[in-house]
């Protein structure tokens, strides 16, 4: 799964982008309706759109698929036989991940780097579906379980230490897929929902710069 520090820094920079063109048109407005529409059509002409539209499209699309797959699987699983496993993996992981922002214009333009210790549960299980072995790592099927605190990570270690004997469902037409608890989650709304504003923010970057070639 792609990691919350790359979806913040998408999400960030793409609504920086719209915030700041809103900003321009509506300046530009109050002086000059025509120069308003003619500053919004130069953007989508330049080469940001001509790279950005399709990037936010596609992984907006690619988001919004696999958020979709995610609910029906969840939704699913309701229903998944199950077998008893056993946890063999279970701790809280962490690594450093930074990102750039920047202020200003011109001279006065500054670029921060932050960097901030994400932590998630890496926790694997056993099961035997009729004498085969399997292996799964799925707890359940929200997004992935990172953040900057460590709260959650520590819950999902807690509730399932090593040794500790689980009840999973396993998808019955592909045993492999398993999962710890079954249902849909409130986070596993949150991938749909990051597509949607991804395929949005490309639509419009395409619709500016097709506008604009016009």
């Amino acid at each position: 799964m792609i990691v919350f520090g790359l979806f913040g820094v998408f999400v960030l920079f793409a609504f920086g982008f719209v915030i700041f063109l809103k900003m321009k048109t509506t300046v530009l407005a109050r002086s000059s309706p025509g120069a308003a529409v003619a500053a919004v059509n130069s953007q989508g002409s330049g080469c940001f759109q001509k790279i950005a539209g399709p990037i936010f499209t596609f992984m907006g699309i690619a988001l919004l698929s696999v958020g979709i797959l995610n609910i029906r699987k969840g939704s699913a699983s309701n229903d998944w036989p199950t077998t008893r496993g056993e946890v063999f993996t279970s701790e809280v992981q962490s690594r450093l991940e930074t990102s750039d922002s920047s202020s200003g214009s011109g001279s006065r333009r500054r670029r921060k780097t932050t960097t901030t210790t994400v932590y998630w549960a890496e926790m694997k299980y056993s099961y035997v579906v009729e004498g085969v072995s399997f292996e799964g790592d799925r707890v359940d099927y929200g997004m992935e379980s990172r953040s900057s605190k460590r709260t959650r990570a520590d819950e999902i270690v807690a509730l399932y230490p090593v040794g500790e004997e689980v009840l999973v469902y396993y998808d019955p037409s592909d045993p492999s897929e398993a999962v710890l608890e079954p249902g849909v989650g409130a986070a596993a709304f949150l991938f749909p929902l990051i597509g949607v504003v991804f395929t949005l923010i490309g639509l419009v970057m395409l619709f500016f710069l097709f506008r604009g070639k016009r």
